[in-house]
């Protein structure tokens, strides 16, 4: 079988679809299948010469790749790769990572038209499409398609707990400085936490259009020489930032729908403590804390009971590999596979679409 996967956004690019393409690409490969990866994305990254990468190509090329594929693998829902299976009949499962409908998600009520005519589009995709897969029930539920629920697999390879005897006090955010990521919630609570006596620190690993309002509201609580920006960061280095780290915080406003790097910190034995919307809750499971999202009190409660436990938190660190196994690529890329030859003979027998 040959398998086009397509992902508007890979690396060298920073997002949470890059991990998922990039281990399922290099999963299919392992278990015998071709591959190519189409994406939007320019640039390289170290692990070029594993897969075969077309980035940037016009609609052209595309139709090129798109008749030599078997079936097609949406790295979520996309417009653009959607497109030349107008032209190229191929069957098409769509990996649903987050929202068709942005409201779902939405940390905020802006909508507009534009984004009306975009999310309708993408519905219609996925009612379309040969088989969907959902990253969480609350993905299946809210883009109202028929989909298996199949979570996204974080790297287990790389992100592991080197069993540190001492680790930071400080809290740990990663991700994109953005206004949906909440980070503002987050200084604001540990600016409540340190009131309580607690002279922790916070690093953010990451960057983002809102990095200056931070650093300004981190200057008007006092907090300026204790909030670190340690700039965005990647393999090896993000794995020993999170084993340096006692506890992670993901403090998202908007509903993630699963939040990988909170699988990546779990298993590099960090306690997780992350809002509850969406599918986070889910992901964090046993290993960690939730609270209501963009509550930055409550965030405060739950970092002050972390901190109160020190000592005592094999009650989130125990239960972590258990946990994890469900998201591990072997696992969750044999069930996308499952998916796609289903969906092959669906296409070959005329059905396009599933019971």
């Amino acid at each position: 079988m040959k398998i086009l996967i397509t992902s508007q956004s890979f690396y060298p690019s920073i997002g949470g679809l890059n991990p998922i393409a990039d281990l399922s690409a290099r999963e299919f490969i392992r278990r015998g299948y071709e591959v190519r990866l189409l994406t939007k994305t320019t640039g390289t990254y170290e692990g070029e010469k594993e897969i075969e990468i077309i980035r940037g190509s016009g609609f052209r090329a595309m139709l090129e790749h798109y008749k030599w594929c078997d079936v097609v693998f949406q790295n979520h829902v996309s417009i653009r790769f959607a497109l030349p299976l107008l032209f190229v009949r191929r069957p098409l499962v769509v990996s649903m990572s987050g929202w068709v409908n942005a409201r779902a998600g939405a940390s905020t009520g802006k909508w507009s038209l534009r984004n009306a005519i975009v999310s309708s589009v993408l519905a219609c995709i996925l009612r379309n499409a040969t088989r969907n897969i959902a990253a969480c029930a609350a993905v299946a539920a809210a883009n109202r398609v028929p989909a298996r629920v199949i979570p996204n697999p974080f790297d287990a390879r790389t992100f592991s707990n080197q069993k540190r005897p001492h680790r930071s006090r400080d809290l740990l955010f990663v991700g994109r400085i953005i206004t949906d990521k909440g980070v503002d919630d987050l200084v604001c609570a540990l600016a409540l936490v340190r009131k309580d006596g607690f002279d922790i620190g916070l690093v953010i690993a990451g960057e983002g259009e809102t990095r200056g309002e931070i650093e300004e509201l981190a200057r008007t609580l006092g907090l300026a020489e204790k909030v670190r920006f340690a700039g965005p960061m990647r393999g090896r280095e993000l794995v020993d930032l999170m084993n340096a780290h006692q506890v992670m915080v993901v403090p998202s406003k908007w509903n993630e729908p699963i939040g990988i790097v909170a699988l990546e910190a779990i298993a590099c034995g960090c306690v997780v403590i992350g809002s509850e919307g969406g599918g986070l809750a889910v992901t964090i499971g046993p290993c960690g804390l939730t609270y209501p999202n963009g509550d930055h009190e409550a965030l405060a409660a739950r970092i002050t009971e972390v901190l109160r436990m020190e000592g005592r938190l094999e009650k989130f660190t125990a239960p972590a590999q258990d946990h994890l196994a469900r998201y591990h690529p072997e696992r969750v890329c044999g069930e996308y596979l499952d998916e796609l030859e289903k969906a092959l003979r669906d296409h070959t027998d005329g059905n396009s679409r599933h019971a």
